[in-house]
This record gives C-alpha cells, structure tokens and sequence, in this order.
C-alpha cells in the first residue's frame, strides 16, 4: 500500500497533521487500538536521510476523539532547523503494538515549500509584490504620474499633491507648462526663430568690435633699410639651404653614413639598413615594425596594445615559449581557467560537471528504495544529484547541486 503524502506546508509551521488507522490483523475491516506508542516512537526522515530528526516535534493522539483505531501524528516545524525549504519528509512509526504484533511502519509523507511547488511559487510571488509595493509608497496612481510628466494635460489632483510633496515639498508643478510635450512644444517654436540667441549680422559685429583699421593706425610700415637687410639675411639663409641641400643629393642619395649628434626628432619615413644601437627609451613607434634581427634584450614598462591579428602562430618559432619562460603557477591558472568556463557542457563549467560525475560513480547515495533519489559526494557534506524517479527508476526530473565545489 502507498505511503499518503499530506501536503506542502510553508516553513514553520505549528501543526502539520499525519492520520492513520490500525485494522485486526484477522479481519481487515475491523479497528483496534495501538499501544506502546509515545512520541518518542515517531521518527521523520528528510529527503531519504537515514538519520531522523533529532528534535522532531511530533506527538501522537492515540484513538483520536474517542474512536477506537483512528489516530493523529501532529508535527511542529518549527522546533528545528532541520525542517527547511524544498525538502521532502516521511513519517515512521517504531516498535509498535498493534493486535499483538510489533509493527513498524511509514505511515505519511509531507513537504515543506516543495521546489517548483505552488505554495513556494505563491509565496516567492508575494515577496516579489510587497517589493514593488514598499517602492511605490506614496503614489495612489502611477499612470496619472506618467501622464503629469509627459503631457499637457490637467492633471489628476491626487497625483499632483504628491508630486509637490516629494523632496522638499515646496516646488510648484503645472504640466501644461512644465511637461515634457510642453517643453517639446515651446521648443519646436523658439529654435527655429533663435529666439534667446543673437541676431547679429557679420558687419554688425564688427562695428560692434573695437578694432578701427583706418589711416594705418595698427600697421607697422617698415622701411626702405629694413626691407634691405630682411632680404640680405634671407639671401644668406637660402643660400645655406642650397649647399645643404646638394649634399643630400638626388632622392637623399648623399645620406650614407650619417653620424648624427644627439637628437630629439620624430622619424616619419623608412629607415634602410641597420641602426646600430638605442641609448634610452624610444617613446613610441606608430606604424608596423617588419622586423626585428637578434634579440631583443628586454622590455621595461607596458606594452600598451597588440590590435586583432598582431601576433598569429607563426609569429612563434619552435620553442620559443617553454616551460621555463612561463610563471610556476601559469599551470594552474590555465587549468582554474578551463575548469571554470561558463557554460562549457550543457551550460555548466568542466569543475561542476566533474563534481557530478565524482558523486554519481562514488557518492552516498539514499533513498533508492523511494521516489526521490538522493546522491551527495563522498564527503557526504554536499547534495549533488537529487532525482525524482518512478518505480521502475525511470528519472523524471534532475536537480544538481555544485555548493563548496
């Protein structure tokens, strides 16, 4: 005979209530009573846990109201921690008497907050609602709130009220005015006429200004003798450019060899051939580097960007990266970072799957015997698989659990 199941019970609750019958064991249909039972005699079990809640609070009412073989379990939740959310509880009776035989026996299942279960469901609804609730506080109708902001339009008087009472309390509120159709509005009619602009036409700011270019007032002329000596320094200018410029020769063919002095300059052409060395730091190089012959000794400082495709695979020689080149713990940051990518397998990370697949081959597992399959890791500290089976172990529903992993 199936074990009943009395319900889902919300989280402490003071009087879950688990009857049952006792029948003559030579006449089915006939009642008796049970003795050698107290409370002492009730053990609940949690999700198939061999070990029964220590502090229960169950009491039994033996014959209840007087009537020979009917009796009543009652069970406070709220005597220990052990009754908790989404968990399934059955009820056993132990060492029992009934018609002189010694019985032991589930006589009733329950629930408390069931996962996916509609009190649960109801009650995460009501937190969500008392939510909303608490950030309305203060507003009797919401769309009369839009409707004051973002039109020109009356305006309820309620909502008007409470619009003024918020923040200091003082501030005024006329949505043919101050909406936001009202704003688009005076826009849509000022901008176009640059009204609260100025209107001053290019002359008009200039006779406005206070520069007056008349009789040459603000005009150096220069002189005979000055013109004459600013050509004679031209002339000797110009004529040191030409020298120089017949030493460099045709497309630059006289820049060979050049020894140059210690310079600050920026380079914007090619460099041909080989630069011999770089005393000091090269502020940066804008463009491709083709490339680098020998090696590069070391970089000090931060490399700042390497865009999409900077470095490919055959950027890298054979050993050019080797174990003694990478950081002692890059192992195990590579490995963290492989066994912790997101949805890698059916959306979990590689280390939960893994956690499965330990508890499944070599975890604890209980409740075989019933409908809800529990299987935690070897440890026996962590739920991983609880599974909701039929009787032929035919898996109807899966939840993991990958706490402490």
């Amino acid at each position: 005979m199936a074990v009943p199941y009395y319900g889902d019970y919300p989280e402490d609750h003071a009087e879950i209530r688990i009857p049952f019958n006792t029948f003559d064991s030579n006449d089915p249909s006939a009642s008796v009573t049970i003795t050698n039972l107290a409370d002492a005699d009730i053990e609940v079990h949690a999700d198939g846990d061999v070990t029964q809640i220590a502090t229960d609070g169950a009491s039994v009412i033996i014959d209840f109201a007087g009537e020979v073989g009917s009796h009543m379990i009652l069970i406070d939740s709220s005597v220990d921690a052990a009754y908790t959310k989404a968990t399934e509880y059955a009820v056993k009776i132990v060492g029992t008497t009934i018609d002189g035989a010694t019985v032991n026996a589930w006589v009733g299942t329950f629930s408390i907050e069931r996962a996916g279960g509609a009190l649960a469901t109801a009650l995460l609804t009501n937190i969500v609602v008392d939510g909303i609730a608490a950030k309305l506080v203060g507003i009797t109708l919401l769309n009369e709130w839009l409707g004051i902001i973002s039109g020109k339009q009356a305006g309820d008087a309620t909502a008007l009220a409470e619009m003024k009472l918020t923040g200091a309390g003082s501030g005024t509120l006329n949505p043919t005015t101050d909406s936001i159709e009202a704003l688009r509005d005076r826009g849509d009619s000022a901008w176009p006429t640059a009204t609260g602009f100025s209107t001053h036409s290019a002359a008009a700011v200039w006779s406005v200004g206070t520069r007056v270019l008349t009789a040459n007032t603000n005009l150096n002329d220069p002189t005979a003798a000055a013109i004459r000596s600013e050509m004679d320094s031209n002339s000797t200018q110009l004529a040191a450019i030409v020298a120089d410029t017949g030493e460099i020769g045709t497309a630059g063919a006289g820049l060979t060899n050049i020894n140059l002095p210690n310079q600050t300059m920026n380079i914007t052409g090619n460099l041909s051939g080989s630069v011999g060395s770089v005393t000091g730091a090269v502020g940066s190089v804008t463009g491709a580097v083709g490339s680098v012959t020998g090696a590069v000794g070391s970089v000090t400082g931060a490399v700042g960007s390497v865009a999409s495709g900077g470095i490919t695979a055959a950027s890298f020689g054979a050993g050019a990266i080797n174990a003694a080149a990478i950081s002692t713990d890059a192992g195990t940051e590579l490995a963290d970072a492989l066994l912790d990518r997101a949805s890698a397998i059916d959306g979990l990370t590689p280390r939960n799957v893994w956690a499965t697949l330990l508890a499944s081959g070599a975890g604890r597992l209980s409740g075989a015997a019933t409908t809800t399959v529990t299987i935690k890791n070897p440890a026996n500290t962590q739920t991983r698989v609880t599974a909701t089976v039929d009787a032929d172990g035919n898996r109807s529903a899966i939840t993991l659990g990958h706490t402490g992993v």
